[in-house]
């Protein structure tokens, strides 16, 4: 059932391998040209030493780094993937019947501003053989009419050689990427963005009965919890603000 993410993994490896065979090729011509020994090439190719810092991107260090981000995002679209491989047939369903139609929102921690920016974001699940590898991913592009979302979702989505302005709404949207696709049903659920979950879905009357039943000191501590938490991203943003802000040192007299 994981046959189009088994296609789909090793994406990075070809651009990876370049840079292993490029970086190898940097350290042998540049130990040919400073009339380094084999044993100090050796040495170089693992750990540059600080008087050559423009080296540092061609060692072994550097490139470990590069295949620990490999590893860390090739697992990820392998897991995104894996939970999607007993819906497919459902979702196949669902292109002629649309009360089988299968969804899922865009969440995580949302470290990057591309991702803070989609977070909450439904899409809907689609076979891989019908939309797989595609540059569209509208739901309108195969003529399939949503009243919850225009975005397609499919085991193996990835941006690998987008650049950013046209990236896709997917999980793991990039490299290092820790966000992930969570199950929601538009129908009973929601995105709450405060608490960047999904939560039940309630009118104003359901939501008065439903905490009708909690204590009154619960209701004052989740207001009180709710302002305290509105201080610190207050405080947070003012801070960030404040490190961006240009510096300007005085004039000396």
């Amino acid at each position: 059932m994981l046959r189009e993410a088994n296609a789909k993994a090793g994406q990075y490896i070809t651009e990876t391998s370049e840079a292993v065979r490029s970086a190898i090729q940097a350290q042998v011509m540049n130990a040919y040209n400073r009339k380094l020994t084999p044993v100090e090439l050796a040495s170089d190719l693992y750990w540059m030493k600080d008087d050559k810092p423009e080296m540092k991107q061609y060692t072994a260090e550097i490139l470990m780094r590069d295949w620990r981000r490999v590893a860390y995002t090739e697992l990820a679209m392998v897991t995104e993937a894996a939970k999607t491989a007993p819906l497919i047939n459902q979702a196949r369903k669902s292109i002629d019947d649309t009360a089988l139609a299968v969804y899922y929102v865009f969440s995580g921690p949302g470290r990057c501003e591309w991702c803070d920016a989609h977070m909450g974001t439904i899409v809907r699940l689609l076979p891989p053989d019908v939309a797989g590898g595609a540059d569209d991913d509208s739901l309108s592009g195969y003529g399939i009419k949503d009243p919850h979302t225009k975005i397609g979702y499919w085991p193996g989505k990835v941006n690998v050689g987008r650049p950013k302005a046209q990236w896709q709404v997917t999980a793991p949207a990039h490299p290092w990427c820790s966000c992930t696709m969570v199950r929601i049903d538009p129908g009973t659920q929601v995105w709450d963005e405060d608490q960047k979950r999904v939560v039940p879905k309630m009118d104003k009357e359901t939501e008065e009965l439903y905490t009708s039943f909690l204590p009154t000191s619960f209701l004052e501590a989740l207001e009180n919890e709710k302002a305290k938490k509105a201080q610190r991203q207050e405080a947070i943003l003012k801070r960030q603000a404040d490190e961006h802000k240009p510096y300007y040192p005085s004039k000396q007299p």
